[in-house]
């Protein structure tokens, strides 16, 4: 998994999207209980402009980072805010409004906490 994600990341790096695009692609349809691969997946899509694509894979991530560690709620964090950004560019305001509001005050939370 560290391998096809490294070489994802090699392909997004030398401009080849489609080909990143692709692999992610494919790692996620085998690797459906990670979240990772919906979540390189969704930086992809948003790399395209394809921000609705993008807001699906991030909510996909989100998900399923919270399937996979009940507790790990930086990682779903994470997804949700790349979700609420590819909202925004889809001009999907009013859900992205409704998703990044509960981050920010998570946010400002967690780094009081640390």
């Amino acid at each position: 998994l560290k391998l096809i994600d490294e070489w994802q990341n090699m392909l997004r790096w030398a401009g080849d999207l489609p080909g990143a695009r692709n692999l992610t692609g494919h790692w996620e349809e085998r690797d459906t209980g990670n979240p990772t691969p919906a979540l390189r997946y969704g930086e992809v899509a948003f790399l395209q402009n394809d921000f609705n694509e993008a807001a699906a894979q991030f909510g996909e991530a989100a998900r399923r980072a919270r399937l996979q560690r009940w507790n790990d709620d930086l990682a779903v964090a994470r997804a949700q805010l790349g979700r609420g950004a590819a909202l925004l560019k889809a001009q999907r305001d009013a859900e992205a409004v409704a998703l990044l509001r509960p981050l920010e005050s998570l946010g400002t939370q967690g780094y009081a906490y640390h």
